[in-house]
């Protein structure tokens, strides 16, 4: 997992309410909101939001506090 998404998220909302006011963020967030959604419901609908949530809470903690390496945490989605 890389952390640009992150950084380069803040940036671009920052661009979008320069161009396009508030209601241009709002509407597209509303829309990427709606695509995201659409995408990942079928995952959410098996039940694997907590796993897809816990990849981005291990992005956050120190060293000392993860557990084992990330792609051994990710082994079971890729069989999906």
């Amino acid at each position: 997992m890389k952390p640009q998404p992150f950084i380069i998220l803040p940036v671009l909302a920052v661009l979008t309410v320069n161009r396009s006011g508030w209601r241009g963020l709002g509407g597209g967030m509303a829309c990427a909101g709606a695509v995201v959604g659409f995408v990942l419901l079928p995952w959410v609908l098996h039940g694997d939001l907590s796993q897809m949530l816990d990849i981005y809470r291990i992005q956050f903690q120190s060293e000392q506090v993860r557990g084992p390496p990330l792609t051994s945490r990710l082994e079971p989605l890729v069989v999906l």
